[in-house]
């Protein structure tokens, strides 16, 4: 289908999604090279803790069915585990809600309630391979599945004076979305 054949919902939902692929193969790229390479810089890339008004805590972070409360305690487990490394093989990215920021609360955003969506929506990633622990060669290998809400780092995304409007991956991830909700599990069954 031709881009000029589509509606103008129907151009919108495109440019989300192609911005939520995007953003997914950056961020998976980034997220899982910081394990590898740098795990004492894990921790940015959490939303900062937070309790909405119905008394849900943000992060939300589970790891193999163990409960963290923000991202530094993740990463103290990160370093806890030793040699990690992960393989991905599927990966999968949808726009989980259009309008998780209200519009009145983006910096430099236009106000309207109908733009800014590719600076206010929240992300949903799901991914599973593999990942080695314990050492390089002889480590052992075991599957995983592993999901991620991502939500906008307001401080990333916000517009000033003369700034482009467009998000560029290009230069590589720049935690443009934050870690709000994450699940991880190995998924082979154990005798």
């Amino acid at each position: 289908m031709d881009d000029k054949e589509l509606t103008p919902a129907q151009r919108t939902a495109l440019k989300l999604d192609t911005i939520a692929c995007a953003a997914a193969e950056s961020f998976i790229d980034a997220y899982y090279q910081t394990i590898k390479t740098d795990r004492s810089s894990l921790a940015p890339f959490y939303c900062a803790p937070s309790i909405a008004a119905d008394g849900i805590t943000s992060p939300q972070i589970s790891w193999n069915s163990e409960s963290y409360v923000d991202g530094a305690a993740l990463q103290q487990l990160m370093h806890s585990l030793g040699y990690m490394h992960f393989k991905v093989e599927t990966l999968d990215a949808n726009v989980l809600n259009p309008r998780s920021i209200p519009a009145s609360e983006l910096p430099g955003g236009s106000g309207s309630e109908d733009e800014d969506l590719e600076r206010r929506m929240s992300i949903l990633i799901v991914c599973a391979g593999s990942i080695r622990l314990g050492e390089q060669l002889k480590g052992p290998l075991r599957e995983f599945a592993e999901s991620f809400v991502l939500v906008p780092n307001l401080a990333k995304l916000a517009i000033g004076e003369g700034q482009k409007r467009h998000i560029d991956f290009k230069a590589g991830w720049d935690k443009q979305w934050l870690i709000q909700t994450q699940n991880f599990t190995f998924t082979e069954w154990t005798v």
